[in-house]
């Protein structure tokens, strides 16, 4: 012993050296164990795991020629890749919305994830599900139609375009949403009995366009309704007298931090067999062993930020279930997300009805709003108690407790055994008569109640 005490004293620096390894080595250690017992809350896909064959597109054309193969071939997964997901979550400016629209209710608008990023989990399952919608309704519109071939892809008036009213209104779509430049375009689409116009708005994002809504204001389609029944003259009308290069270059003019058009040089097979990068991603299931380590999870996750963990505390499907890119998960995953962010908000104060939403009678602005959405207080919410209400053995209900800034909350939650494990079938009970994600102030009244009909676990 005196020996090591010895070489201690003698040798200081190797001593120090050797007990820096010793702490790297040990917190890299933790890491590992850590990485290799946490279960990932996304999953990979079939249809995720395809690699990308083009990073970008810098020419809106050749995006419309890729979204239509998508949705001809019924690709959900391709035709997602070329929606403006990434780029609308990382750009929304949630508070120029809600001035511009002089209301704010919860379900408006995607999360502020152009505020803040912890938010963009929730809001790419929002945008995600919305796309995927507007998307069913296009493939829906085709299968109607049958057999058709694209007759022409092109710009629609060009000339209307480049009016100053109109760049204003883009500028102001930009200014919410990011981008750089916008275009509306229109794809003919014949079969043997009928001529169709699908309308495109596409937005540029510094070196490649994607799709920011189908439909498009200057053909009268919208993003619920994106094709409808045209003739060729009315085609032609909409195509209007301009050169498409004219255009062009005209709209470059008026952009000149960034190349908005560059020759691809792609052949129709190339587009066919075109696969953009991934942008969405589905949930992998989360389980725990019993509701309330389920509910504890959930909490945690939100108080750590953590949203896309808990999101998958709330899917209900089993893991098996998730091996493809499916419309219905991603449309489930948007609804989620929407409960949990009606839950985020009413414990900051700002989950608003329609029925309320003026501003005049909030008596807020958006910065105002935003401001008071930041996810740095998550980590406020402080789980008190779990109090059961009803337990039919595979499904429990629950009023959940929080203390947050002085105030007791409850919110209703409905947990179901399912794959092994609990997870959370909504942020909401029928017993409490509670909507999803809504959060509720208690008295000391109706907290007394509460524990009174607590039911032995």
């Amino acid at each position: 012993m005196k020996k090591i005490g010895k070489f201690l004293k003698e040798n200081p620096v190797v001593c120090g050296v050797a007990g820096s390894f010793l702490v790297v080595g040990i917190m890299a250690a933790y890491q590992f164990v850590e990485s290799h017992t946490t279960v990932d809350p996304k999953y990979i896909t079939q249809e995720l795991a395809q690699a990308e064959t083009q990073a970008v597109i810098n020419d809106p054309k050749v995006v419309a020629g890729y979204l239509v193969e998508a949705v001809k071939e019924q690709d959900l997964d391709k035709a997602l890749r070329g929606m403006a997901i990434d780029e609308s979550i990382l750009n929304i400016s949630l508070a120029n919305l809600i001035n511009e629209a002089g209301e704010f209710y919860t379900e408006m608008e995607i999360a502020p994830s152009g505020s803040y990023s912890n938010y963009n989990e929730l809001a790419a399952a929002e945008l995600a599900g919305e796309y995927t919608a507007n998307l069913e309704n296009l493939t829906a519109q085709l299968k109607e139609v049958g057999e058709f071939q694209v007759e022409e892809i092109c710009y629609v008036d060009p000339k209307q375009q480049l009016e100053p009213e109109k760049l204003s209104g883009n500028s102001k779509i930009l200014e919410n949403w990011g981008g750089d430049c916008l275009t509306e375009l229109m794809v003919w689409i014949s079969c043997e009995e009928e001529d169709y116009l699908l309308g495109l708005t596409m937005a540029h994002y510094g070196d490649s366009w994607k799709v920011l809504s189908l439909g498009s204001a200057l053909t009268d389609t919208t993003a619920e309704a994106p094709m409808r029944k045209t003739t060729e003259e009315e085609f032609a009308a909409l195509k209007g007298t301009m050169k498409e290069k004219d255009y062009k270059k005209q709209l470059q003019k008026k952009n000149l931090d960034s190349t908005l058009f560059e020759d691809t040089g792609l052949t129709d097979e190339d587009i066919e067999e075109m696969r953009l990068p991934a942008n969405y991603f589905v949930l992998n299931p989360l389980r725990e062993d019993t509701a309330e380590s389920t509910i504890e999870a959930f909490v945690r996750s939100i108080q750590k930020e953590d949203m896309g963990r808990a999101l998958a505390y709330c899917m209900g499907e089993s893991s098996e279930e998730v091996e493809h890119t499916d419309a219905a998960i991603l449309k489930e995953q948007e609804e989620i997300a929407e409960m949990v962010k009606r839950f985020c908000y009413g414990f900051l104060g700002d989950d608003y009805s329609e029925d309320e939403a003026s501003l005049q009678i909030i008596g807020k602005s958006g910065r105002k709003i935003v401001q008071e959405l930041d996810p740095k207080y998550f980590m406020y919410f402080d789980l008190t108690e779990s109090v059961l209400l009803q337990d039919d053995g595979k499904e429990q209900q629950y009023a959940v407790l929080f203390w947050y800034a002085g105030e007791t909350y409850v919110v209703g939650m409905t947990l179901e055994e399912s794959d092994g494990g609990w997870y959370i079938r909504s942020l909401s009970s029928e017993d409490m008569g509670t909507e999803p994600g809504e959060i509720r102030l208690v008295s000391e009244e109706k907290l007394e109640e509460l524990e009174k009909r607590e039911i032995e676990k």
